[in-house]
């Protein structure tokens, strides 16, 4: 990344005045340097901070998500996974007995089954049971799509689930959730690959299948699909003689192969029932901020106490800029599970990000790790939730607010995200603790 000579002389100054004070100072207390006359200051900013609501988040990358859980402060939430399969590919490079054959033409079914790779598990209720149904679809998913938590794509309701399973999600040693299929569904796929169709006949016959939660799930759940044990198997023998057992498997991962969830959520008994929930729409309640991605909830950040300083203070120098949420409010709740981390999208006026250039010039859309900013890795400020002692997510990103205060960006509001933003990790954070420390020398 280039750098305007300005920004360069700005970053070499900073860096001597840093490593020439003397030992005996320390940032934060208002102290004058007796060889420098600068004065070493430190002021806490409040941050004015709002809830924000998004319709949709992207769901078509990572975990595949599914279940229910009632959380009574941001509502009950059904998550519907969809996903297509392909045959199974073995690399050439890889050596291994454990393959896939291609059943005959004397191919006989003798069961099929679906394993999933646990990956997420939100909720706290594992000795209750969880239904899962496999369902067909009506319509086709598409590689090059992109799809979001708010599409639906309609079940196929004339016909029987394809699949069945009762469970409980209380072993920790427990990696895989089986599912047995139908013996007319095996029998489907067992033709198909007969008939040696290709991935692309095999994904357009099939269309894809749904994974739908029972009516009183209290989990939900999240696989990888990417995981070499999810996969769905057709056990088979070559002939009625023949008594030696084979498998035909798909995977879910083939690049090819979609995957999506759709999110529904019902606030009418919880915290949020009486908010307007329209796309982009702002609110505030309780002198609460709340945040669950899942469902569309977010804190929205205002920056103008930090920009009011700046353009006040005259002749000032940034030494650090530390951002802090915190502590999470866990009084009187059940389960508490907040996000791991928290990333600051730049919002745009109207309230929204962009989504695009967070993936394609994140350093005009994303507030980057310091180092970030002097690198080519644009990688962003990832603040990570101390779950031991404060409860708070805390980081530091002076470059970036000092290149707000040299009004090189026009960022108003950040809007805070996970790193996962399809999960349901949730956190309830008091309206004051939101505040921005900023030690600064002043000549």
């Amino acid at each position: 990344m280039n750098l305007s000579a300005k920004s360069i002389i700005f970053f070499l100054f900073f860096l001597l005045l840093y490593i020439s004070c003397d030992e005996s100072s320390e940032v934060g207390l208002e102290l004058e340097d007796q060889n420098n006359n600068l004065e070493a200051k430190y002021i806490e900013l409040p941050l004015a901070t709002s809830n924000i609501y998004l319709d949709s988040v992207r769901t078509d990358y990572g975990s595949l998500i599914f279940g229910q859980y009632d959380n009574p402060v941001f509502g009950k939430t059904k998550a519907i996974g969809y996903s297509q399969f392909s045959p199974e590919i073995i690399s050439p490079d890889v050596v291994t007995t454990d393959l896939s054959i291609q059943p005959s033409d004397s191919s006989v079914l003798d069961s099929i089954k679906l394993f999933l790779s646990y990956s997420y598990v939100h909720g706290d209720e594992f000795e209750e049971q969880q239904e899962v149904s496999v369902r067909l679809i009506e319509d086709t998913l598409f590689a090059s799509g992109i799809y979001l938590s708010s599409k639906t794509i309609p079940l196929v309701t004339n016909k029987s689930a394809i699949g069945f399973s009762r469970f409980t999600v209380n072993n920790p040693g427990d990696t895989l959730l089986t599912i047995p299929l139908t013996m007319n569904y095996g029998n489907l796929l067992l033709n198909l690959a007969k008939q040696g169709i290709s991935s692309r006949e095999m994904r357009e016959s099939t269309k894809g299948i749904a994974f739908d939660p029972g009516v009183d799930n209290k989990l939900i759940l999240g696989f990888d699909l990417s995981n070499e044990f999810s996969r769905i198997v057709v056990y088979y023998h070559n002939s009625n003689e023949d008594t030696v057992s084979n498998q035909y498997r798909l995977r879910f991962d083939s690049p090819l192969s979609k995957h999506y969830s759709n999110y529904t959520t019902d606030r009418s008994s919880s915290t949020l029932s009486a908010i307007d929930m329209k796309n982009l729409n702002e609110f505030n309640i309780n002198d609460k901020i709340y945040w669950q991605s899942g469902s569309g909830i977010y804190p929205m950040i205002d920056l103008s106490g930090f920009t009011n300083f700046t353009d006040t203070a005259k002749n000032i120098i940034l030494n650090k800029v530390e951002l802090s949420m915190g502590p999470i409010d866990d009084s009187e709740k059940k389960y508490i599970n907040p996000p791991s981390t928290a990333i600051f999208y730049f919002a745009k006026d109207d309230n929204n990000v962009n989504s695009s250039g967070i993936e394609t010039t994140p350093v005009d859309n994303v507030i980057l790790k310091d180092n970030a900013y002097y690198g080519q890795d644009e990688d962003p400020a990832y603040y990570t939730y101390d779950s031991l002692i404060s409860r708070t997510y805390k980081g530091t990103s002076t470059v970036f607010f000092q290149d707000l205060a040299m009004k090189k960006y026009d960022v108003k509001k950040v809007i805070v995200f996970p790193s996962t933003p399809s999960t349901f990790n949730q956190a309830v954070i008091d309206k004051t603790k939101f505040r921005l420390k900023v030690f600064y020398s002043k000549l």
